[in-house]
């Protein structure tokens, strides 16, 4: 298995799907995310290795490509891709479970409490820290 991490060259941002131009309206409504989605991550290092392969960026890439790349989303090819996952300073780094909580250097787990009635609903379990 090879790794390879990337790093950026400006300001990543990583838009999702939602249509607009100069226009029509402020571009504050645009949506990101963070990280990138695994299929915006796999579809970068597919063109680049298509592109280092001589793949000039236009149109569909040379079916000698297909075996290694694939040629559509019902044919990935052999390639197989894992993550993306985020590293800082050589460390990888893992999201928090949400039930974790820290009080000055005690880290632990929030355990379910006594069952009751608010607005979120009946029998509602709220957590309790030990």
């Amino acid at each position: 298995m090879r790794m390879f991490a990337f790093e950026p060259v400006d300001t990543w941002f990583f838009r999702d799907g939602t249509p607009y131009s100069i226009d029509t309206g402020p571009q504050l409504d645009v949506g990101g995310s963070f990280p990138p989605s695994p299929f915006v991550m796999a579809g970068a290092m597919r063109a680049a290795l298509a592109t280092a392969r001589g793949w000039d960026g236009t149109g569909r890439w040379p079916r000698e490509f297909n075996a290694t790349l694939g040629d559509g989303p019902d044919n990935l090819g052999c390639l197989s891709l894992k993550g993306p996952f985020l590293i800082h300073k050589g460390e990888l780094l893992l999201p928090a479970p949400r039930h974790l909580w820290k009080k000055e250097h005690q880290l632990g787990f929030a355990l379910p409490g006594e069952e009751m009635t608010c607005d979120l609903g009946l029998r509602v379990r709220t957590p309790r820290v030990p």
